[in-house]
């Protein structure tokens, strides 16, 4: 073993004299490493109140006649968007998109664009959620529709939908 001088060095230089090569990028990543640790650490900021992705999903019927609801929200800052899908066994089905804003903690104003019968079509959601559930609510006072509740599901577990 190569003894380390006694006088003080910069580490690259004890380094060297240890006969170690520290290699810029391995001294890159321990610096983008420590960076990120000292950012994410920061004593005293309020929890966002959802995380960036919650996953709802509702299986029902048989296991030869599945219905199928999921929900998925991404959040960046106060903007969500995602998808919900409604899958009956045996009918027509209702797949889009989920575009709109935080509107108060744990409530979204969503635009939802959808595909149904071969026609496109949007309609405005309320959607209530937490870490446990989520809530459903269409705005469209002249086609009123009840509430749906969804439990939530880890993203990685949601069931694949036939022809997606």
């Amino acid at each position: 073993m190569v003894p380390l001088p006694s006088s003080p060095q910069p580490l690259r230089g004890r380094a060297a004299a240890a006969g170690l090569q520290l290699s810029p990028l391995l001294t890159l990543a321990a610096l983008l490493v420590f960076a990120g640790l000292v950012t994410a650490c920061r004593p005293g900021e309020p929890t966002p109140a959802i995380s960036n992705s919650l996953c709802f999903e509702q299986r029902s019927g048989e296991p030869d006649s599945p219905s199928l609801e999921q929900l998925r929200l991404d959040r960046a800052g106060d903007q969500i968007t995602g998808f919900y899908r409604w899958v009956p066994w045996q009918k027509d089905r209702r797949i889009g998109t989920l575009v709109g804003r935080v509107s108060s903690p744990g409530t979204a104003q969503l635009d939802y664009r959808f595909s149904q019968e071969g026609q496109q079509a949007s309609a405005p959601l309320t959607i209530g959620f937490d870490a446990n559930r989520a809530v459903i609510r269409w705005d469209q006072p002249q086609q009123p529709m009840p509430p749906v509740e969804l439990p939530a599901r880890a993203c990685g577990e949601l069931q694949p939908v036939p022809g997606l």
